[in-house]
């Protein structure tokens, strides 16, 4: 997660990010913070498994 974090601080500001999380299988919960942080910044989430979409939403709903 340190070295994505890394590249997407690089590309900041460019409207065109996606992540594809369509192999990720195990995720931790700051993984799924980080996760959703990026999305409020404009990078579009790709072949997002349900199970974290809705894990985004209650980290979302938490925040809130």
């Amino acid at each position: 997660m340190a070295e994505l974090q890394r590249v997407l601080s690089q590309e900041q500001g460019n409207p065109r990010i996606v992540l594809d999380l369509r192999d990720i299988v195990l995720i931790d919960r700051d993984a799924v913070k980080f996760i959703a942080n990026c999305e409020l910044a404009g990078i579009k989430l790709q072949n997002c498994p349900p199970y974290i979409r809705a894990w985004i939403g209650k980290e979302e709903k938490n925040r809130l």
